[in-house]
């Protein structure tokens, strides 16, 4: 037979609860990152839910023990590298005023066993930008008026030597933009502004004829440096001179094949042309 004392404390081992140990789960109304751009509002509410399943806001919790936890979210701006972290709460992330950035923020909830819970918001500000770019393509022209036929070439938006060069761009920037959550950039996008010849002085023979091509090119990027200097004016479209080693290099790469469609062009005779 078991004693009355020892019946009651083998009854209440049974009945005794298992410690809380499971955090409460952060849900979004929508995707884990979120694209908006630069100086426009947004009806987007990216705030925490008053109640689970709740529409015109963006997170809501839930806990197995402690159910609907919610109102509970706190938010607050996560910053990955400090020397990369600029300014945005929440609020302000939706009404146009946060520089163009990635910035994430952290919802959080705790449970009354302190178990805490949390999910992380990327939320990409991009700006349409107009970038400008000069850069200098060594010609193999033999004479001044084949140097003149491959400016006039370069000049004509559907030439083949136009569609090489602003071909080589679309390439190059959206190798550096997509790094940074840049959006694609389109060959339309990209506009031969003007196109300038030289050449080496009459002594030296043969000559050596130089184009200098500037190009506009329309972008929606996310870069800091690109745009951090430049948006204290709130502007929706900067001029800048994109003149970034990198870019700049990489196309002086491309200069021997952009030169090969320079050739397409008709050329007279090599024999006997005088420089």
């Amino acid at each position: 037979a078991i004693a009355c004392e020892q019946r009651d404390a083998l009854l209440a081992l049974v009945v005794q609860e298992k410690p809380d140990v499971i955090p409460p789960v952060v849900y979004f109304n929508g995707p884990t990152t979120m694209f908006l751009n630069y100086g426009l509002k947004t009806s987007l509410e990216l705030s925490a839910c008053q109640q689970f399943n709740q529409t015109n806001c963006w997170a809501m919790a839930w806990d197995e023990e402690d159910e609907d936890l919610s109102s509970e979210i706190l938010v607050t701006q996560h910053c990955w590298d400090p020397r990369d972290c600029y300014a945005c709460d929440i609020a302000s992330a939706t009404q146009g005023i946060c520089l163009p950035n990635r910035y994430t923020y952290d919802f959080t909830v705790t449970d009354k066993a302190g178990n805490i819970g949390g999910l992380y918001l990327d939320v990409v500000i991009m700006e349409r930008a107009n970038l400008e770019l000069d850069i200098a393509i060594t010609s193999k022209a033999l004479s001044t008026d084949e140097a003149n036929t491959e400016m006039a070439n370069i000049r004509n938006p559907g030439s083949n030597e136009s569609f090489t060069l602003r071909s080589a761009l679309v390439e190059l920037l959206d190798s550096s933009l997509s790094k940074s959550g840049g959006e694609q950039v389109r060959l339309e996008d990209v506009v031969i502004l003007n196109v300038t010849t030289g050449r080496t002085p009459p002594w030296i023979i043969p000559p050596v004829f130089t184009h200098s091509v500037s190009f506009k090119v329309d972008v929606y990027t996310a870069i800091p440096t690109v745009t951090q200097r430049l948006s204290r004016h709130r502007s929706l479209l900067h001029q800048r001179s994109l003149k970034t080693s990198n870019v700049v290099t990489a196309l002086e790469r491309r200069s021997a094949e952009v030169s090969d469609a320079l050739l397409i062009a008709t050329q007279p005779n090599r024999e006997g042309v005088a420089p």
